[in-house]
């Protein structure tokens, strides 16, 4: 098997090639997802690098490729107990499982703006899904999980997110992401 670094950059030449049609071609994602999936089984994901914490939060997000202006890779390692709430993410993304299972509800944005759920998938090892830009899902980990998500662009520079609030019945917007710990030099 080759080196993870080489692997990565590999997958995201096919990411890249791809990507200018994710938007609106439902392939073009299934072709990512397809990649991202492939990569997810390399051995390297399950060393010590790709540790969940110990205590605090309940996860780290590694970044492990990105472009200034278009596609990027991270490994989500969560020691599970973690839930989202029902959001969006402004550009496509694909999932794959490493280990553990990550499980996705579905959603569409009815005419009053209430999300409705439209369907589930469970995204464990060999398993991938993709996400338009236009698509919602709410996830949860009940237990240990490693998952590569790859983006059309850094979630650290995507403004204008939603989430879904069931107190106040409202979509908020997410506040800019920055937990996110820089891997991009250290795959080796």
């Amino acid at each position: 098997m080759t080196g993870l670094a080489e692997a990565v950059a590999s997958t995201m030449q096919i990411v890249r090639s791809v990507s200018a049609r994710a938007h609106t071609h439902s392939e073009s994602l299934e072709l990512i997802a397809d990649a991202v999936r492939d990569l997810a089984a390399h051995e390297a994901f399950n060393d010590t690098r790709f540790e969940a914490p110990l205590e605090g939060a309940k996860s780290h997000l590694y970044l492990l490729a990105a472009a200034d202006e278009g596609p990027a890779l991270y490994l989500n390692a969560s020691r599970g107990g973690e839930k989202s709430p029902v959001h969006n993410h402004l550009t496509w993304a694909a999932i794959a499982g490493i280990s553990g299972a990550e499980h996705n509800r579905l959603f569409d944005r009815r005419d009053d703006d209430a999300p409705v759920e439209v369907g589930e998938t469970v995204v464990g090892r060999g398993d991938a899904l993709a996400l338009g830009p236009d698509d919602y899902h709410a996830i949860s980990l009940e237990g240990p999980a490693r998952l590569l998500h790859c983006y059309g662009r850094r979630l650290d520079q995507i403004q204008g997110r939603t989430f879904f609030d069931p107190r106040s019945d409202t979509w908020v917007e997410f506040d800019l992401l920055s937990a996110i710990v820089d891997m991009t030099g250290q795959l080796g």
